[in-house]
């Protein structure tokens, strides 16, 4: 949520809370609202009843200013997102600002499920640019859109205090550029995930190409149920085509395969490929959570 001002009314902390929720949501809570201010101004004093007869009325407006803007809000996001997806081949990642840069990583957890708070402003942000929320779980996310330099350990170990600090449940760092060696193996072993700018483009790359097959699955689905409207009810089944999986490590080798559920969260996994131990180069299915969940099974399942 972005840092307001000590001297802010009561009027702009509403819209600015209500820019941070979801717009249908802010429409539903000016609504409520509105009826709860009516009903305390009918049973109020005379003197008290202009009070909440001017909250009956300003607290709702604000509300809903505050689900305009968090609508068009939502549009840049997604919006900037289309753009980086649509041009994977240029080096758009080192172009845009640094709160372009957050919103963008913002959007593409967003748009796998996870409920997204951003820190925002101007100011200094703890270590902590957006805090991430899925199944009850806390990731706290840093990102560094850094051109040429390479994120150390130094970074990895702040957050790692951060992260112990506050309880969360892990920790992201996203960066533009790369990490080092001694960044990646202080990592390997802690609930950190390490995304540098090649594995920032496969993600955003298959977020993407997700949401085009949801897309194109709900049309086909709106036109069966036209054409079922119109012809009697068929018994023939037909098979949806399995998702298109990159795996992590192998850019660029798509592999055909259905997607198991993790036998842990019951969340989708992804084929993955092993570095180490007697597995190495082998592959296997493991959830899409990790490291929050560390559910694995073998391949093909």
């Amino acid at each position: 949520m972005g840092r307001t001002r000590k001297n802010d009314s009561v009027i702009v902390l509403i819209v600015e809370l209500c820019a941070e929720l979801p717009w249908w949501v802010s429409l539903v809570l000016g609504a409520a609202l509105y009826f709860v201010f009516g009903h305390l101004r009918q049973g109020a004093q005379v003197m008290l009843q202009p009070i909440f007869f001017a909250c009956q009325l300003g607290v709702p407006l604000a509300c809903v200013i505050g689900a305009i803007v968090s609508a068009v809000r939502r549009r840049k996001r997604r919006q900037h997102f289309d753009r980086v997806a649509a041009n994977p081949e240029q080096d758009s990642l080192q172009q845009m600002s640094w709160r372009d840069f957050e919103v963008l990583v913002g959007e593409a957890f967003r748009l796998q499920g996870y409920e997204v708070e951003e820190n925002g402003g101007g100011g200094p942000d703890g270590g902590i640019d957006l805090v991430l929320w899925q199944g009850g779980q806390k990731h706290i996310v840093q990102c560094k859109r850094w051109k040429t330099y390479r994120v150390g350990p130094e970074i990895v170990r702040e957050q790692y205090g951060i992260m112990t600090a506050i309880g969360a449940d892990g920790a992201v760092i996203v960066t533009s550029g790369h990490f080092t060696e001694a960044a990646k193996q202080f990592a390997r072993n802690l609930p950190i995930r390490l995304i540098d700018g090649p594995e920032l483009r496969r993600l955003i790359a298959q977020v993407q190409a997700k949401r085009s097959q949801t897309s194109s699955a709900q049309k086909v689905g709106q036109a069966k149920s036209t054409t079922t409207a119109k012809a009697p009810r068929s018994t023939k089944f037909t098979p949806i085509e399995p998702e298109l999986l990159v795996e992590p490590g192998l850019a660029g080798t798509p592999a055909i395969a259905p997607e198991p559920s993790c036998p842990r969260c019951q969340q989708t996994m992804v084929l993955r490929t092993a570095k180490m131990g007697s597995m190495a180069g082998k592959s296997f299915w493991g959830c899409s959570t990790f490291p929050a969940c560390r559910g694995t099974r073998p391949y093909p399942a």
